[in-house]
């Protein structure tokens, strides 16, 4: 049986793309410099309520999105 990735919880069934890490990093030439910021995702094994937060918040970041799109809409006409 499967563990949960994020509390250990045995009996995890359910896959999702998560966070894993990120990286920063920069670079100097010459010519230019510049920075470079990068995230990692993963599928993962997650239990029920694990999977079910994680569906919760992206689906509260999707509505923050739309709301500012909306409002950005709305303030141009």
């Amino acid at each position: 049986m499967a563990s949960c990735y994020h509390c250990g919880a045995k009996g995890a069934s359910y896959r999702r793309y998560i966070h894993t890490g990120s990286s920063y990093g920069g670079w100097v030439s010459n010519r230019s410099r510049g920075t470079s910021y990068r995230s990692y995702y993963g599928l993962r094994t997650l239990c029920e309520s694990c999977a079910a937060r994680i569906d919760k918040w992206r689906n509260i970041g999707w509505s923050i999105v739309f709301i500012i799109i909306a409002i950005i809409l709305l303030a141009n006409i």
